[in-house]
């Protein structure tokens, strides 16, 4: 089962302090929805783990994570593996970053697959529970960055080409300048709650 989600969000740093930040696993990794533990943090490499708390998936996520590409202060690319008793998940995470104004537009994408009994949950419970969750990390990375007023946020789900599984109907917008408290970028593609 693939999952893929994509979006913009602004921040009122500049280019050189946001991708410090978000090529930085002690600063970003504590963010993350059910963060527990960062390990292993060498040049291109960490660790994750995640306490994952919710009915139909509970326990310890862990996550492998590598750089696979990075220019600086414009754009880093990671792949990760992440491990959970009922399944696995391999992700690409992107963002690339531009001036705007005196901040920066930080424009991400992340494309799962999910395998194992967490392939059969995807649709009708991981994927929502990972917007979330990204919504979330997108809001803490924005209160750590600057938050700027009426964002772009999060583009819907996509549905895979070959895939049955449509995306679920979007979620009304309750609070202005929610896209301005970010969320998983890095939440993977599963988790439970999330900062809000």
């Amino acid at each position: 089962m693939k999952i893929e989600l994509a979006g913009i969000f602004d921040v009122t740093a500049p280019v050189s302090d946001a991708y410090g930040f978000l090529t930085d696993p002690s600063r970003f990794a504590p963010l993350l929805p059910m963060f527990k533990e960062l390990s292993g943090v060498e040049d291109d490499r960490f660790r994750v783990v995640l306490d994952v708390g919710m009915p139909q998936i509970r326990g310890k996520a862990e996550a492998n994570v590598v750089f696979v590409e990075r220019h600086s202060d414009q754009r880093a690319v990671m792949r990760s593996t992440m491990r959970h008793a009922l399944g696995m998940a391999d992700s690409d995470m992107s963002f690339d970053l531009v001036p705007q104004g005196a901040g920066t537009r930080v424009s991400w994408r992340c494309s799962s697959t999910v395998r194992g009994t967490l392939a059969s949950l995807a649709s009708g419970i991981l994927a929502p529970l990972a917007r979330r969750n990204v919504d979330a990390m997108i809001a803490s990375v924005q209160e750590e960055l600057g938050a700027v007023p009426s964002e772009a946020g999060v583009a819907p789900l996509t549905p895979v080409a070959g895939s049955s599984e449509a995306p679920p109907s979007p979620r009304p917008d309750l609070s202005p300048g929610w896209w301005a408290r970010l969320g998983a970028w890095f939440a993977r593609a599963f988790g439970a709650g999330g900062r809000a």
